[in-house]
Parts: C-alpha cells; sequence; structure tokens
C-alpha cells in the first residue's frame, strides 16, 4: 500500500511538472537514483551502457545505498557513485544516515543534473525531481491510467524509462565488470586450496538473506555428488554469515566440495563465477551475479516473483516451485546440463 501510494504521488508531480519537458539534446550531467537490493541494482546495469552509447561525453553519476553498492563497483559506465542510506529497503542492520543529514545531501544535489532518471528512490529522493525527472513509478501508474500494461521485469521497465524519453535501448542484458585484480585474487585463491587451472568448475549458492527462499542443505549435497560424479569440481560460494549452510552441505556431502564463504569479496565473486561452467542458487545476489557475467546460470524461486525479479543472462533458467520440497534434484541438475550442452563452444 506504502509503496503504491509512493508511486501515485510520484505520478501527479510528473504529470504536473515534468511529462512536457523536452529531454535536453546533450545533457552534461546525468544522475540515475537505485536504493533498493543488490541482485535488483544487477538487473538495472544495461541502464548506463544504453545511457553512455547515447550521451558519450556526459557525466553519469549514481545515487545508490551502501547494500547496493557492489553491484556498481567496477562499471566503466558510471562516472560517479554516491551513498544515500535510507532505512527503506535496508537488509545489514547497521545504521543509517540521520535524517538531517540524508536532507542535506539531496537538498545540495538539487539542481546539478539536467537529466535524472529515479528507478527506485524514497520520499525524499523526490527533493531531486528537478529540471529533466523520469521516474519509474510514475511511468508504471501512467501506463496503467492510459489503458496500457507497465513492462513486468524490472530490467525492462528501468529500460522502458529511456525509451520513454527517446533514448534507444539496445542493451538488454544485465552486465558485471570485473577486474584484472580480482581475476587475480582468484587465480591465488583457487591455487591455494589446490584446484587446478584446468578444472572444469561449478559454483552452488545455498544461502540467501530470506529463509524461506533457501532449498534444503541435503538437496543440494545430492546435487553436489550427481555433479562431481561427472567430472566437476563443485564450488559452494557465499557470504560469512552463510558458512554454516556451507558446513551443514559439505557434511552431507560424499564428494567434499569446496567451501568458500568469506574466502571472496563481491566482486572476486564475480570473477570466480566467470571461470565456472554453470552455477545454480536460491534467488540472491550471486544468483543475479552469475548470470550477468554469462555463464549457464539455474535460479530456483519458490516465495518470489521471477516474472518480476528473475535473473537475466545469455544462460539462464528459472525454476519455480510452491514450496522448496517440490523441487527435485534431477530435474535442477537436467536444467543445469541443458544450459552447460547449448553454452558449449561449437554448439549451434
Amino acid at each position: 500500500m506504502i509503496e503504491r501510494l509512493f508511486f501515485a504521488v510520484s505520478w501527479v508531480l510528473w504529470r504536473v511538472f515534468f511529462a512536457r519537458r523536452a529531454v535536453p539534446a546533450d545533457p552534461r550531467s546525468i544522475l540515475v537514483i537505485k536504493l533498493d537490493h543488490i541482485g535488483d541494482g544487477i538487473l538495472v546495469t544495461p541502464v548506463f551502457e544504453n545511457l553512455r552509447r547515447r550521451y558519450p561525453n556526459a557525466r553519469i553519476d549514481l545515487l545508490c545505498a551502501r547494500w547496493n553498492r557492489p553491484a556498481f563497483v567496477g562499471n566503466p559506465h558510471i562516472d560517479r557513485i554516491m551513498e544515500f542510506n535510507p532505512r527503506t529497503f535496508r537488509r545489514d542492520g547497521r545504521p543509517c544516515d540521520a535524517a538531517a543529514r540524508k536532507w542535506r545531501a539531496l537538498e545540495a544535489m538539487r539542481g546539478q543534473y539536467a537529466l535524472t532518471f529515479t528507478l527506485r528512490g524514497t520520499w525524499l529522493t523526490l527533493l531531486l525531481a528537478c529540471r529533466c525527472w523520469v521516474d519509474s513509478g510514475a511511468l508504471r501508474i501512467d501506463a496503467r491510467v492510459s489503458g496500457g500494461r507497465p513492462p513486468a521485469h524490472e530490467t525492462d521497465a528501468a529500460l522502458a524509462l529511456l525509451e520513454r524519453v527517446g533514448i534507444q535501448a539496445p542493451q538488454r542484458l544485465p552486465a558485471y565488470y570485473c577486474s584484472d585484480a580480482d581475476s587475480a585474487a582468484v587465480a591465488d585463491l583457487l591455487d591455494r586450496l589446490g584446484v587446478p587451472d584446468d578444472e572444469r568448475l561449478v559454483a552452488l549458492h545455498v544461502g540467501s538473506p530470506v529463509a524461506a527462499k533457501r532449498w534444503m542443505p541435503m538437496r543440494f549435497a545430492r546435487l553436489a555428488d550427481q555433479l562431481a560424479r561427472a567430472g566437476y569440481t563443485v564450488l559452494l560460494v557465499g557470504a560469512i554469515v552463510e558458512e554454516p549452510l556451507i558446513v551443514d552441505v559439505q557434511e552431507l556431502a560424499e564428494s567434499r566440495p569446496v567451501g568458500l564463504a568469506g574466502k571472496t569479496t563481491f566482486s572476486q565473486t564475480a570473477a570466480l563465477l566467470s571461470r565456472c561452467h554453470g552455477f545454480v542458487g536460491n534467488d540472491s545476489a550471486p544468483n543475479h551475479l552469475a548470470a550477468a557475467v554469462g555463464i549457464p546460470t539455474v535460479g530456483m524461486y519458490y516465495r518470489s516473483d521471477p516474472v518480476r525479479f528473475g535473473a537475466r543472462g545469455k544462460h539462464v533458467r528459472l525454476l519455480t516451485a510452491r514450496d522448496p520440497r517440490a523441487m527435485e534434484v534431477d530435474d535442477v541438475y537436467a536444467a543445469l546440463e541443458q544450459l552447460m550442452a547449448e553454452a558449449a563452444p561449437g554448439c549451434s
């Protein structure tokens, strides 16, 4: 209800003040606002490449939050990343910005940008509605009022904002950009763990911040054993807080998959995944990350909506079930096996 009210207010503001304003032909400064979760951040990364393609000389800045900043670090199409940490969307439990500080920060930014896109904001970010302003919630409401239907998926909805103001968006897939330093760190880590360069790797992510989105450890263990029998070395990726889940899977699996909880940063995890033949995981940030680096990715969805928030990539299969217990190991393995076969070099 609160989200719909926010969208409605944004729509009124846009219709009254901004709907008829012309988009500057050559804006020198562009701001994109995206404050929600890290996986959602990855989904909107095509926005920046399309903006850079259209306005190669513009300064493109991002206003994000502490918790989704890793989705954008290293993106060559973003000139500056700024943080704004409201209570909304927070998951890490750390302090948010004080109200007075948030107000002063946004007031200082007001009017600095010729073109502003709000992909996901808060009530306070409405202060940045200035000059030429386009808001995803406002256009979602406008589509329904006009008798149409807004794009269902978050990536398509974000790109629709660009298209609404005449900016072509040929790049449609999320992307994550790994640095040479991250690749070197991953190579060193695998060497220390005794994993040869020519190993066929598959990564599994057994965690999720939301317990209801997790597949059972026993089934991950059975999947790991099945992959090991097929000749793959299985890596269990995740944050340090997910180590207990990873240990559970290791103890249940006969093949003893390699646990990597907390051993890589987010960007290093991307570099690690880019070396893998495939990935299987719950609906969480590593699922989106694997898809964004282009490897065969099987995502499992139970309580969330893959139509709106599903991972996007070159080789992605989204499996859905009403309950994690209804997701069978053989079905997950078959989906991954098919994706890896389709992505293999020389496969038409």
